[in-house]
C-alpha cells in the first residue's frame, strides 16, 4: 500500500482493498469498518516504447485518485496495465519515488513540488507486445520531430544521392518515405546506413 498523510474519503480505497483481498481468497464481512490510514487509490500509467518486447521493463507514473496528500514512502502492489482494448500489456509494482518534499509544524506547512504523484523506474514488465509492421513491405516512413519542408527535402535528397534516385520522397514537412529492401534484417542494415548519413541542413527561417 502507500503511506499517506491524510485520506478523508475512504470508500474508493476500501473497495479497492476488498477487491484485492477477494482475488486472494479472503472475504471481508459486510459492514466491517477497516482502518485504512496507509492506503490510497492511485492511477498508474505507462507508455510502451517502439519495439518493446515481452519481459522488458518500463517506467510508470503513479498519481493519487483520492485526496491523499502524499505518496512518499509508498509501495505499489502488483497492478495490471490495460490498453484501450482492455488487454493487459504490462504488470507494475514497486516503491514509489516522489520528487517533492514537505514539512509541517506549529500549524504551518511548506511544500516543494507535488507529493501526490511519483514514478517507479523500471516498475512495469511488458507482458504483451504491440503488433509491428517492421520488416513487412518495401517502404518505411521517417518522421521528423519538427515540421520543416526544407529539412525533409534535404534529407530525401541526401538519401537519393547515396542510395540512388527514387529511394526517398519527402511526402510533407514531417514525413520522408523511404524504399527499403524486403526482410527484417535487410531493413535494419539499410536504416542503420541511413542513420549514419551526414545531412547538411539549413535551418528554416522563423
Amino acid at each position: 500500500m502507500v503511506q499517506v498523510t491524510r485520506q478523508l474519503r475512504r470508500r474508493l480505497p476500501t473497495q479497492t482493498l476488498n477487491n484485492m483481498l477477494s482475488q486472494l481468497g479472503i472475504t471481508v464481512p459486510t459492514g466491517t469498518n477497516m482502518q485504512l490510514k496507509n492506503v490510497a487509490a492511485v492511477m498508474v500509467t505507462a507508455s510502451l516504447p517502439p519495439f518493446g518486447r515481452q519481459g522488458q521493463t518500463i517506467d510508470v507514473v503513479v498519481s493519487s485518485m483520492g485526496n491523499a496528500k502524499s505518496l512518499r514512502g509508498g509501495t505499489l502492489l502488483m497492478t495490471p496495465l490495460k490498453g484501450v482494448d482492455s488487454q493487459v500489456y504490462a504488470l507494475a509494482q514497486g516503491n514509489i519515488l516522489v520528487g517533492g518534499a514537505g514539512a509541517s509544524a506549529g500549524g504551518s506547512s511548506v511544500q516543494v513540488n507535488q507529493l501526490n504523484g511519483g514514478r517507479i523506474t523500471n516498475g512495469a514488465v511488458i507482458e504483451r507486445e504491440l503488433p509491428s509492421q517492421f520488416g513487412v513491405g518495401n517502404t518505411l516512413n521517417l518522421q521528423l520531430n519538427d515540421e520543416d519542408f526544407s529539412m525533409a527535402q534535404q534529407i530525401a535528397d541526401t538519401i537519393n544521392r547515396v542510395r540512388g534516385y527514387g529511394s526517398a520522397t519527402a511526402l510533407d514537412a514531417r514525413t520522408i518515405q523511404v524504399r527499403v529492401p524486403s526482410g527484417n534484417s535487410s531493413q535494419v542494415r539499410f536504416l542503420a546506413d541511413i542513420q549514419n548519413m551526414q545531412v547538411n541542413v539549413t535551418p528554416a527561417g522563423r
